[in-house]
């Protein structure tokens, strides 16, 4: 086993715990009856690492899965970029708004090929366009 895919492994069995503790808390909190908001709240932000899960796991849904990914974490990252200009309080700066900026470019990338920057199409299998050599 390459140490990629033993840390691809790591990591999607990591986020994947995460992801249910995180369904865990949000059953608990409906069933303790908390506020509205707690439960599904606690719900949705189990999706991402569900997602990295996935991509990290499944090798039928990565590229799916990274889209999902590169998609859900360009719209958050841009939504604070927006955010750092409508409230003035935000102390972003202009450093951490070129970082968002990277951030969300990052992501878009991720997003529309659907696989990491780093990896060479060629050399993986898993990747989208391998088997055309594009």
């Amino acid at each position: 086993m390459k140490s990629r895919s033993s840390l691809a492994i790591a990591a999607g069995i990591i986020s994947a715990l995460f992801a249910g503790v995180l369904l865990s808390l949000s059953a608990f909190l409906a069933l303790t009856e908390s506020t509205a908001g707690s439960p599904l709240s606690f719900a949705l932000m189990s999706v991402f690492p569900m997602l990295v899960a996935l991509a990290c796991l499944g090798q039928k849904w990565r590229t799916v899965a990274l889209r999902m990914v590169g998609g859900v974490t360009a719209l958050v990252v841009g939504w604070i970029l927006i955010q750092s200009y409508i409230n003035p309080e935000i102390k972003v700066g202009r450093t951490g708004r070129g970082l968002y900026v990277a951030m969300c470019v990052g992501a878009i990338s991720i997003a529309a090929k659907g696989r990491w920057p780093s990896s060479n199409p060629q050399a993986d299998p898993d990747s989208v366009g391998a088997e055309s050599g594009t």
